[in-house]
């Protein structure tokens, strides 16, 4: 199973002025933290997946990837994947791999 979600919440980091000039991947989380969109967008992700990866492994599915994009690829995207990645790594083994690394 595939599932792949594209994240147009917010204007991409690299457009946002203030920061512009602190692009790494601590200024990129705290910069998506101020807004309640991010957030909002995990939590329905986190719903989503709650519900469905059951269903997949009610049918004896061995893995599930779900791909999360954004235009950069290296805010956005990373946040929310690693936001993933550590709630359902509680539950489940989960590998959380990103484009530049």
């Amino acid at each position: 199973p595939l599932l792949i979600r594209q994240n147009r919440f917010k204007t991409g980091l690299g457009h946002a002025h203030q920061v512009r000039q602190h692009m790494t991947a601590l200024a990129g989380k705290a910069y998506l933290e101020e807004f309640g969109a991010a957030a909002e967008l995990v939590s329905d992700l986190v719903a989503l997946l709650e519900k469905w990866i059951p269903r997949f492994e009610a049918d004896n599915r061995s893995y599930l990837t779900v791909a999360v994009g954004c235009t950069g690829g290296r805010h956005r995207s990373v946040y929310i994947a690693n936001k993933l990645a550590a709630h359902f790594g509680q539950l489940r083994r989960v590998a959380a791999t990103h484009r530049d690394g």
